[in-house]
């Protein structure tokens, strides 16, 4: 199901020349709605062992399943965008979109690959979330997208595309992990923890900014 949303994303934005956030924003608040009114706004508890496989199985009882799927996904990623032609254009294409259509490269058929694997990504990151919770929730990602986007940015990954490592977001997501868990320790309130990441993400957004030679903050 998350891969055919994603193709009716990419579908779109290739079709009608949607800004991707505004697509991707609309259909997120679409499914959320659909499932509130599904669920009557209340979590759905599963406790089918299939479901709780994922989170509890581990290889010789020490390396977790999860952790190994990490590790396997990193890798591909890692050989995709570093030692294939599509890897390439991906950067191309993120740098400037017209530039890659002058190159020849099939933006379009790129895109939505792009959409596509991420809807496969997503989609078995939330079994494995639901795997751990034990149940559903249209809201169980809503702390989540914050933290996601301040370790791509502390990352090194321009949100205008064109520039990414996924060896930085990992590290990116280290430090955002930490900061969480001593957050957590230090028993601070919801709200100041949602503060401080706020203000990480605007931190690390304007040094980026700022390291940017100067010919290129003026857009030249």
């Amino acid at each position: 199901f998350g891969c055919a949303i994603s193709v009716f994303n990419g579908s779109m934005i290739n079709r009608l020349k949607i800004n991707p956030l505004i697509i991707t924003l609309g259909t997120m608040m679409i499914l959320r709605g659909t499932g509130t009114a599904i669920c009557n706004a209340t979590d759905v508890i599963c406790l089918d062992p299939r479901l709780t496989f994922l989170f509890t199985c581990s290889i010789g009882g020490i390396i977790p399943l999860s952790l190994v799927f990490l590790a396997a996904v990193f890798l591909w990623i890692v050989i995709l965008l570093n030692r294939t032609v599509t890897g390439t254009n991906l950067f191309v294409i993120g740098t400037n979109y017209y530039a890659g259509h002058i190159n020849g490269i099939l933006v379009e058929r790129v895109r939505l690959f792009v959409f596509l694997l991420a809807g496969i990504l997503y989609s078995i990151g939330g079994l494995f979330w639901a795997s751990r919770m034990n149940s559903g929730s249209v809201s169980i990602g809503d702390n989540l997208m914050l933290l996601v986007l301040s370790s791509c940015v502390i990352g090194g990954t321009k949100i205008s595309g064109g520039k990414g490592n996924p060896l930085s977001v990992l590290l990116g997501v280290f430090l955002i992990q930490t900061i969480n868990n001593m957050m957590s320790l230090l028993a601070l309130p919801v709200s100041m923890q949602m503060l401080i990441t706020g203000v990480v993400l605007i931190i690390s957004l304007s040094v980026e900014r700022l390291l940017r030679p100067k010919y290129k903050r003026r857009g030249i």
